[in-house]
C-alpha cells in the first residue's frame, strides 16, 4: 500500500482497502479457474460475488470512487461469463501499445514525418512477425532481396484468422 493512502486514512481503512485488494485478486482467480470450467450456476455465483465485492466501501474516497466506477462497467467486465474466449485483462493490448513508446523513448524521437513512417512501418513489420512465430529479420531479407520464397505476412494473416473460433453472438 503506498505512503499517501497510509498517511491519508487511518487504521482501519488500510485494513478494509488491503483487504478488499486481496477479495479482488481471489475473485480474479475465481474467474480464471472459470473460464477452465464454466457452468451456469458458477456464473451466477460469480455474478452476485461481483456485485457484494464492488458495492463495499473502504472509507478512502479516491478509492471507492474507483470502486464506483468499476461497479458501473459490470456487463464489459462479466463478459468472460458468457464468452470463455473473451480475455480477463488487457495486458497483451497494452504491451503492444507500449513497443512504439519504448522505440521512440530508446531513439530519441523521429526528425521528419518519413521518418515517423518508418519506424510505423519497422515496427508493425517486426511485431506481427513476432505475433506470427515468423523470424522479422529472414521475412525482410526474403522482401528486401525479392525472393519473396516466404509466405507473406498478409496470407499468413488471413490463415490465421481462419483457424480461430469465430465469436457466436449466443456465447
Amino acid at each position: 500500500m503506498g505512503d499517501r493512502l497510509r498517511n491519508s486514512v487511518g487504521g482501519r481503512c488500510q485494513f478494509r482497502a488491503k483487504l478488499r485488494g486481496q477479495r479482488c485478486w481471489d475473485y480474479y482467480e475465481s474467474l480464471r479457474q472459470y473460464r477452465a470450467s464454466p457452468s451456469g450456476e458458477r456464473a451466477a455465483s460469480l455474478r452476485r460475488e461481483f456485485d457484494e465485492l464492488f458495492a463495499s466501501r473502504t472509507g478512502y474516497a479516491a478509492l471507492d470512487a474507483r470502486i464506483a466506477k468499476t461497479a458501473l462497467k459490470r456487463t464489459e467486465l462479466l463478459t468472460v461469463l458468457s464468452d470463455q474466449s473473451v480475455p480477463l485483462h488487457n495486458n497483451a493490448s497494452e504491451l503492444q501499445a507500449r513497443v512504439s513508446a519504448r522505440r521512440r523513448d530508446v531513439s530519441l524521437h523521429t526528425r521528419s514525418l518519413a521518418g515517423v513512417r518508418a519506424m510505423d512501418i519497422f515496427t508493425t513489420l517486426v511485431q506481427t512477425s513476432k505475433k506470427l512465430g515468423i523470424s522479422a529479420y529472414a521475412y525482410l531479407r526474403d522482401r528486401l532481396r525479392k525472393r519473396f520464397e516466404l509466405t507473406s505476412l498478409a496470407d499468413t494473416i488471413k490463415a490465421a484468422v481462419e483457424n480461430v473460433r469465430p465469436l457466436s453472438a449466443s456465447s
